[in-house]
């Protein structure tokens, strides 16, 4: 059984800041976890995106890695104000 990981937010942040936060923070969670991360934006609502993390096998490792990566790549910064990245689990049988 693996899981997935869908991880939203919201940012007032430009589209080019953003990539560049979050392209050096998969990297490290490649190397770290090798799970290989998507990023996407909302069609209708370009202030919302979501990370995709698919396939994890251990919750406890890779939640432990997600954590460390957003402190130490400052995920909060991008957040618009007033709002938390909102983590959903997925499991697939």
């Amino acid at each position: 059984m693996t899981t997935s990981y869908y991880v939203y937010y919201r940012t007032n942040a430009a589209v080019e800041r953003v990539r560049a936060v979050t392209a050096p923070m998969f990297a490290a969670l490649v190397r770290a976890t090798g799970v290989r991360p998507r990023l996407l934006r909302r069609c209708d609502d370009t202030t919302t995106w979501m990370e995709v993390y698919e396939g994890i096998a251990d919750r406890n490792d890779f939640e432990v890695a997600l954590a460390g990566a957003t402190e130490r790549y400052e995920m909060h910064a991008l957040l618009a104000p007033g709002t938390a990245r909102h983590v959903e689990r997925f499991i697939e049988d």
